[in-house]
């Protein structure tokens, strides 16, 4: 039994074998390199955005940017498919503004605290505590936490101790 049939005529549109026919999409670029579509562009420079807010300590609402993203291609596709022209250029990533998915004033503060690192603790013998923040992207569901730096509260635990040695040590 033959599960893969031949395409027939009218499904084959352009040469296949030659990579300059304007039908043809390839899988892979000369050299092994995947062609960059704009869906891969947006998540791309997101990613770049998100590595940025979490080195400044800021969460990052990816979810409410992809939504955001996805609103605003939907709503040129139908004003296009309903004229049969777009009289606005299609939304790509650089039209979006990066620095609202990671401004505090979006978020509301839900629950702050802080979470006993078992690693560390076991690695320092001494009970090192992690703070962390959970924060909510205004009009979303979706919470965010943004975790302390393992070496900050591991200094802040140490610096603890130490304070409390000298204490002990003047009395």
């Amino acid at each position: 039994m033959d599960l893969i049939r031949e395409p027939e005529a009218s499904e084959v549109r352009g040469d296949p074998t030659d990579e300059t026919s304007k039908v043809f999409e390839p899988i892979l670029m000369p050299g092994g390199r995947i062609p960059k579509t704009p869906h891969i562009l947006f998540e791309e420079v997101m990613a770049k955005e998100s590595q940025k807010a979490i080195r400044n300590k800021l969460p990052f609402a990816e979810a409410t940017a992809r939504a955001d993203y996805r609103d605003k291609l939907e709503a040129w596709d139908k004003t296009y498919r309903r004229q049969g022209y777009a009289s606005k250029k299609k939304p790509t990533f650089e039209d979006v503004d990066w620095s609202r998915y990671s401004d505090l004033k979006n978020f509301e503060l839900i629950d702050e605290g802080q979470t006993r690192d078992k690693g560390l603790s076991k690695e320092y013998k001494v009970s090192v505590y992690v703070r962390w923040k959970k924060y909510q992207f205004k009009g979303f569901s979706n919470t965010y936490t943004v975790m302390e730096d393992p070496d900050e509260s591991l200094a802040r635990t140490l610096g603890d101790l130490n304070v409390r040695d000298k204490a002990k040590a003047e009395r």
